[in-house]
């Protein structure tokens, strides 16, 4: 784009009015690309609107009209021009030049005319035409040119050797098609890459998704086995009790004891610790399962009422919101067209975390709001908790990560399940956080199509 800015500002040979101009149609509006001769920061920022008096040119090649001749520019003044639409870039290009100075040398020329048709109206007829063949033939060889490139080929230029503006018009529409061309297949080639890499992080992020589903499932079978023969173990360990009191008397003192110490005290103890370490892989296990699940769930959408939804998490923290003093601000929450049950595991995460996150030695304050515009709606959760330190940012969205908080129950979970439900849908997580002063956690989730019908 910088080399297309370039070539737009270079006005070689343009005289003192003439200008190259790009323009994108948005909504009703043309909004030109490339700085203007006369508003040299217009790129980006400044626009006519389709059906205006101004800019007449550009908004009929906006409308994939190709033509020629005398309009009115952006400034109200009437130029020369030359526009064409370009559909594989849907731009609109125009080549103009005021006018008054397109035609100074006409009005020159029809002076001298006018003395010499005072001799002789032949010199005059003739001269006039000359004059007017030098002057179309040149446009009309640039608008078949144009005409050529808005339909895809590129090949085509303009061969005037003249000096003159028209010559430099040409010129500069040569350069600007050139670069154009340029453009085009650097923009081909890197669309054909990020459109490879794009397939292949799919693929991998499927296989992942089904490694962490088969992993998880497949995982949980053994351990099941394992609790079940824990139990047994400890039916068996019953009955060898049972066996060995009657056994006592025949047994020294010192034997036992040791045997005592065994039964009751060191086999139950590891048999509690296998027990316990099974329960925590279960329980990390079914988490990594329903993380798998969620970002394979095929998504079910429908209106739905985010106050009620954060209404209901609400309700399912009362008694934690009761006890810590907390204040709850609840606004601006649209119905937005998604995914009940995502919303739901959203809006129940978010709040619930920033619950348990509270500190201690100040009342609670946490506020729930969001904003909606043309692309998506933005909902933001803030609390005053106890925020997250700088160390632990870039850690937040892993797995069975709870940060330096570990009297908070949980299993670390909560956001890494935002975050898929989020991507799930071309949304995202994001977070700014102060230790000891508080975080606020925003979630963007992007309109869906039949949400707008």
């Amino acid at each position: 784009m910088s080399q297309i800015n370039r070539m737009a500002a270079d006005y070689t040979g343009l005289g003192s009015t003439g200008e190259t101009v790009l323009a994108a149609r948005h909504e009703s509006e043309a909004v030109f690309l490339t700085p203007l001769r006369f508003d040299p920061n217009a790129a980006l920022t400044r626009s006519a609107k389709l059906g205006s008096e101004l800019a007449l040119p550009m908004q009929q090649a906006l409308q994939g009209s190709g033509d020629k001749g005398l309009s009115i520019d952006y400034r109200g003044k009437e130029v020369l021009a030359v526009w064409q639409y370009l559909p594989h870039t849907r731009l609109g290009m125009v080549v103009k030049i005021d006018s008054e100075e397109a035609f100074a040398s006409i009005d020159r020329f029809t002076n001298i005319l006018l003395i010499i048709a005072l001799l002789t109206v032949i010199g005059v007829v003739v001269a006039g035409l000359v004059v007017s063949r030098s002057l179309a033939s040149p446009i009309i060889r640039l608008t078949e040119v144009a005409e050529q490139i808005a339909s895809g080929d590129y090949s085509g230029r303009i061969d005037i050797d003249s000096t003159d503006e028209i010559g430099a018009l040409a010129s500069a529409f040569n350069n600007m098609t050139d670069n154009i061309d340029r453009q085009r297949h650097q923009i081909m080639d890197k669309s054909d890459q990020i459109e490879k890499r794009s397939a292949t992080l799919s693929a991998a992020n499927e296989e992942i998704k089904s490694f962490a589903y088969i992993v998880s499932h497949d995982l949980r079978s053994p351990l099941v086995n394992m609790k079940g023969f824990t139990g047994e173990l400890k039916f068996t360990l019953e009955e060898i009790t049972e066996k060995i009191e009657a056994l006592e008397d025949k047994l020294a003192p010192t034997e036992r004891e040791a045997i005592h110490r065994l039964i009751a005290e060191d086999i139950p103890e590891s048999m509690a610790f296998i027990s316990t370490s099974v329960d925590k892989m279960d329980a990390m296990l079914t988490a990594i399962l329903k993380l798998s699940r969620l970002g394979r769930r095929v998504l079910q959408f429908e209106q739905v009422d985010l106050t009620e939804i954060c209404n209901n998490a609400l309700a399912s923290l009362a008694h934690q919101i009761e006890t810590t003093h907390t204040t709850v601000l609840l606004e601006n929450m649209p119905i937005i067209y998604n995914d009940r049950m995502v919303m739901e595991q959203i809006m129940g995460n978010l709040i619930g975390n920033a619950v348990k996150y509270l500190a201690t030695d100040r009342p609670g304050r946490i506020r729930i709001y969001a904003e909606t515009n043309n692309s998506g709606t933005v909902i933001y959760v803030e609390d005053n908790g106890r925020g997250i330190s700088d160390d632990e940012k870039e850690k937040v969205f892993q797995i069975f990560r709870r940060g330096k908080h570990q009297d908070v129950q949980g299993e670390g979970m909560g956001l890494a399940y935002v975050q898929t439900l989020a991507r799930a849908q071309n949304g995202s997580i994001s977070f700014e956080s102060e230790e000891n002063k508080g975080s606020t956690f925003t979630v963007y989730l992007p309109n869906k199509p039949s949400a707008q019908a």
